[in-house]
Order: structure tokens, then sequence, then C-alpha cells
């Protein structure tokens, strides 16, 4: 896909002309869309905590990708777990090697 979208940028135009790139993919994210869990908000967070180091922006970041369950983007968002009154040994999930 790479290659293919270099000859597409840099072959001799066929057309007179500026020719555009397709943007590829089939989302994008969009103010009035629907709801994107990467969206602008969460990656100017993870780009701004890494970029200073700092530990509460991450923290800003985490959140915000944790919270996402609320707006249902991920599959834990559509379930509910319920606690369980007698828990079972991990021995009877994970088999012992």
């Amino acid at each position: 896909e790479a290659l293919d979208r270099h000859r597409l940028a840099f072959s001799s135009p066929h057309i007179s002309g500026q020719r555009e790139l397709d943007v590829g993919g089939f989302y994008q994210w969009r103010r009035d869309g629907e709801f994107h869990q990467w969206n602008p908000e969460a990656i100017a967070k993870l780009q701004d905590s890494t970029r200073s180091n700092s530990k509460e922006g991450y923290r800003e970041f985490a959140r915000l990708a944790n919270d996402q369950s609320r707006k249902m983007a991920t599959i834990r968002g559509l379930l509910e777990f319920k606690e369980a009154q007698h828990p079972i040994s991990l021995d009877e999930v994970e088999p012992i090697s």
C-alpha cells in the first residue's frame, strides 16, 4: 500500500494540474461526526504528556482513554459486570503449567 501511494504521489501526472492523494481509510474524525475513541483531545493529551514527560498529563490521557466505556466506544462499554458472591479459584480458570 505504501508503494502504491508513493507511485501515485510521485509518478508523472497523467492529467494536467495538481493531483491530490486519496485520504485513505473509511473513517475520519469530524467535529460534529460520530464519536471516535482516538479523537484530537486524547491524542493531544498523549503527545503533550510524552513530550513533557508529565505523569499528570499521562493520567489525564489515561482517564480519557479509560472513560470511553461511558460512550460505548469499546466492548466493555456495552457490558455490565456483576461481582461474584462466591469467587472461583484461579486454578479453575487458568491451567497450571
